[in-house]
This record gives structure tokens, sequence and C-alpha cells, in this order.
């Protein structure tokens, strides 16, 4: 198995399952539909392989990240 394919949680490695197309295609369009909003108003939207930090021992790599301003 290799490591980019695990995550961590709870202090554990977990392996990450792997997406399908019709996943991979609703991603796409969360990001254009957010994406339309948030980008206007200073904010962004990221896709995958961010690596998120949930604490010390926890984390997460999310399909779609959205950063709201001012936030």
């Amino acid at each position: 198995m290799s490591h980019d394919r695990l995550q961590p949680v709870d202090g554990r490695l977990v392996a990450e399952e792997a997406p399908d197309f019709v996943h991979e295609l609703v991603v796409v369009l969360l990001v254009r539909f957010f994406g339309d909003w948030v980008f206007p108003r200073g904010g962004a939207v990221a896709g995958a392989e961010a690596k998120l930090a949930l604490g010390r021992e926890r984390g997460r790599k999310p399909d779609l990240i959205v950063y709201l301003p001012g936030r």
C-alpha cells in the first residue's frame, strides 16, 4: 500500500477509498458551483490533495475546500 493513499485518523493511518468517475464529476461540479459564488467575494476553492491537520494526531484529506473571505 502506498503512503500517498493513507491519511491520519485519531493517530492511526487509514487507507483512503479510491474515488470513481461519478465522485470526481460531482467534485468538479461543486468546485464550479462554489467557485462561481466565492471567488467574486474574495474567497477561494481548492481541490483534492490538500492535507488538513485537525489536531496533533488527527487529519483529513478532503475532496473540496472552500475558503471564505475573512475567516
